[in-house]
Order: C-alpha cells, then sequence, then structure tokens
C-alpha cells in the first residue's frame, strides 16, 4: 500500500474494527510499522490519532519486530498530540509489563518525557493514568525513580483532579511506601 492510500485509509472514519483490519494489514505488510508510527506525528490531528489508534493494535498483538519497538521509542519523546499520547503510553505500558527483552531503547528519555506528562496540568487523565503505570513499572531501573514517582504521586494526591486518578494514584501510592518500608 502507498503511503498516500494509507494517509487516505486513515483520514476515513475509524472504528475498532476499521482500526483491527488496518493492524492485521500492517503484520502482513501492506505498509511498515515505521510509516505508521511516522503518521502518528502527521499534522492533520485526526489521521495522527488514527495511525496511533492502529499503531496500539499492531504492537498490542505481540508480533512487532525489534526495530519496531526501537523505532517507536526513539520517537517517543517527540509526540505532542495528547491522543496519539494515550495510545503511546498504553503501548509502552505494554512493552515495559510484557516486552521487555528489546535493547537499544534509551530509558532515560522515556523516563524523562513521562515524568514530563504526567506533571504537566494540561495532560488529559487518561495519559497521566498511563504515566504512572509505566513509571511504577520502571521503578527498578533508575535508583532514584522510585522518590521521584512518589513526589509526583503525592502532588497529584494534594492538588486533586479527578476521583479515578485520585483512586490510582493513591493505590500506587501505597504499594510505594509498601516497598520503600523494606
Amino acid at each position: 500500500m502507498k503511503l498516500e492510500e494509507l494517509e487516505k485509509e486513515l483520514s476515513a472514519r475509524q472504528g475498532s474494527a476499521r482500526a483491527a483490519h488496518l493492524a492485521a494489514r500492517c503484520r502482513e505488510g501492506s505498509f511498515s510499522c515505521r510509516e505508521l508510527i511516522d503518521l502518528t506525528f502527521h499534522s492533520d490531528s485526526v489521521l495522527a490519532f488514527h495511525a496511533a489508534w492502529v499503531l496500539e493494535h499492531v504492537f498490542l498483538e505481540g508480533t512487532s519486530a525489534e526495530r519496531d519497538w526501537q523505532y517507536f521509542f526513539a520517537r517517543y519523546g517527540e509526540q505532542r498530540n495528547r491522543s496519539c499520547q494515550r495510545h503511546f503510553t498504553k503501548i509502552a505500558i505494554y512493552f515495559f509489563n510484557k516486552v521487555r527483552a528489546v535493547g537499544g531503547i534509551d530509558l532515560e528519555c522515556v523516563i524523562e518525557r513521562t515524568i514530563e506528562w504526567l506533571a504537566d496540568e494540561n495532560t488529559p487523565v487518561a495519559v497521566k493514568a498511563n504515566c504512572i503505570d509505566i513509571l511504577f513499572a520502571l521503578r527498578g531501573k533508575e535508583e532514584w525513580l522510585s522518590e521521584e514517582l512518589t513526589f509526583q504521586l503525592e502532588f497529584i494526591v494534594r492538588n486533586g483532579t479527578s476521583a479515578a486518578l485520585q483512586s490510582r494514584t493513591k493505590k500506587f501510592l501505597t504499594k510505594l511506601r509498601k516497598e520503600q518500608m523494606l
């Protein structure tokens, strides 16, 4: 499939079945995962969102090549589209909880950007919730991360947000405090 055709497909109205169909076509080789990742940065925010949605389907199937994961994480910190950030963080949660066997990923960059998204007051609640999951999964990779995550979560509890985020935050704070007491 040519890039123009893929853009046209992604510009059309999407549903879950259509996203799954396009993901299957990516896995079959009709277009590359790299092309899909690049399209999540498209100037048309709807097209970018649809590309991110399809990308999530591709990665969560668990059949992505190491080079696709590496390219995804190389571009992770560049994502500015809030709707795409939601899909990017869901993909990262999957990766750090299920895959973990891919080298060549700059964890420092991933951690830094994830903390920035968590701390940004304009970040949507769903993205913040995903950021908490990512940072919790990575807490053993950097000595300072558990302490920073605790600080960020305490800030969220003090300054209030949605009830759902408050609940999730308190759950992870409890886990972190238990670990710190050991």
